[in-house]
């Protein structure tokens, strides 16, 4: 008898109690949830034979944990953004829900009552760069309008997003400044702020500070050249004149900080 197994159950020797009692070990060796004392058991004869039971008690904690389970991704990235979809949409106390299910939007009943309906639809999630994503902002979450989106994609997917028309196709303002090589906030003061045509706010070559020309003693001048000429930055010379307003008199007469210090130090 010694040596055999039942099940996960493997026969040490005869206990030391009346009748026929065989001390045994479990393949757990203890280290399972519901396992007993280093997974041995003290088990009669018969119920060996009949293979009850099979373990220490740990493959039954395993089975009842298996038939409580649902389908066992509580702990996914999936099923996070699952409860985060319905928790904007439902939870009354949340802090996002004034811009979600206070403004009307809602989660389709299939995916409502159904993570496993969620997963079937949208898939797993591509990678850790993606997040879940309404193609219309206004819309709803549902199969129909949801889509997994990297951050890029989704900041073109924005309700203050300005769209532009420019030779007949439409972008948002961000792609055409990405495409065009221009700031974002050049292009958007340019259209939005002075109201300019995308033509014009396109095609108009942006100036560097350096070469901004203004005149000085009736001659027409550069900032650089302006700033060569009296040794200060080109960056101080261009805030004076463009950002403050000062008189271009003004601007390069007036000594800068460092300019102070020195004197101060010759004094």
């Amino acid at each position: 008898m010694i040596g055999r197994r039942f099940g996960a159950l493997t026969v040490l020797a005869r206990a030391e109690r009346p009748g026929r009692y065989w001390l045994c070990r479990c393949d757990c060796h203890g280290k399972r949830p519901g396992s007993s004392l280093r997974g041995l058991k003290v088990v009669s004869d018969g119920n060996l034979y009949q293979g009850s039971p099979d373990s220490c008690g740990c493959m039954t904690a395993a089975k009842r944990h298996r038939a409580r389970q649902t389908h066992g991704m509580s702990q996914t990235s999936e099923y996070r953004t699952w409860k985060e979809m319905r928790a904007r949409c439902e939870n009354t106390n949340g802090p996002a829900y004034r811009l979600y299910g206070g403004r009307g939007i809602t989660v389709c009943e299939r995916w409502r009552k159904s993570f496993e309906a969620f997963l079937a639809d949208m898939g797993p999630r591509p990678s850790r760069k993606h997040s879940l994503d309404r193609k219309n902002v206004n819309g709803n979450y549902e199969p129909a309008n949801c889509r997994w989106a990297t951050s890029r994609q989704q900041n073109q997917n924005r309700r203050d997003n300005v769209l532009v028309t420019y030779k007949g196709e439409t972008k948002v303002l961000r792609q055409w400044a990405r495409e065009r090589r221009v700031r974002y906030l050049t292009l958007y003061q340019r259209i939005v702020v002075y109201h300019w045509s995308p033509e014009r706010a396109f095609e108009t070559p942006v100036a560097k500070r350096q070469d901004r020309t203004l005149r000085f003693e009736g001659k027409k001048t550069s900032i650089a050249e302006l700033a060569a000429r009296f040794n200060m930055r080109c960056s101080t010379l261009y805030m004076r004149i463009f950002r403050y307003g000062w008189p271009v008199q003004r601007a390069v007469k007036t000594p800068t900080r460092v300019d102070r210090r020195t004197a101060n130090k010759e004094c």
